[in-house]
């Protein structure tokens, strides 16, 4: 199977490229106390797709203050947390095509993992023996079924702690 890699030129053959000037960021003031903080980023993955529009409008009740964004599946929440990591990612284990658990382990391989706080949804029946126990550090568990109420609930939390991290931050 070819990745069309044989066509391309070797590196020898690559014309120099003149160096560009970079060009001066914009200078951006500090937030200010009128200044909201930015909302908190929330990822949630999970294939049911009624549970996860159920917790979209539970979490609705934080407005702009917390940006929900979606996925149905681990490729497609690596993506997107390459693309924007958010504050707070929640996912269950049973994905289609890489489940949960290979997700969190490609996140703590390529040193996003530290990054985010995370929140895994295991099943509270039929749980595999060792099952919690390897995920990977700081991971924290909920049992399944979870309500989206209970979900919104624990992402106030989190939202909280964050909103007061941002104060002291202002405050120094």
């Amino acid at each position: 199977m070819s990745m069309g890699l044989a066509d391309a030129e070797p590196l020898s053959a690559l014309r120099a490229v003149p160096a560009v000037e970079p060009v001066d960021a914009p200078v951006t003031a500090p937030p200010t106390a009128d200044t909201p903080p930015a909302p908190m980023k929330l990822l949630l993955v999970a294939r049911d797709a009624g549970w996860l529009q159920g917790c979209r409008s539970a979490l609705e009740v934080f407005g702009p203050a917390v940006d929900v964004q979606v996925a149905d599946n681990g490729y497609v929440a690596l993506l997107m947390v390459g693309r924007d990591a958010p504050d707070l990612l929640v996912t269950t284990l049973e994905l289609p095509g890489m489940d949960g658990l290979d997700m969190l382990r490609t996140l703590e391989r390529c040193d996003v993992l530290p990054r985010l706080e995370v929140i895994a949804l295991l099943p509270s029946t039929d749980l595999p023996a060792g099952l919690a126990q390897s995920l990977p550090g700081g991971v924290q568990v909920l049992y399944q079924p979870v309500s989206p109420e209970a979900l919104a609930i624990r992402a106030g939390r989190c939202l909280l702690q964050r909103q007061a991290a941002t104060q002291g931050a202002h405050h120094e």
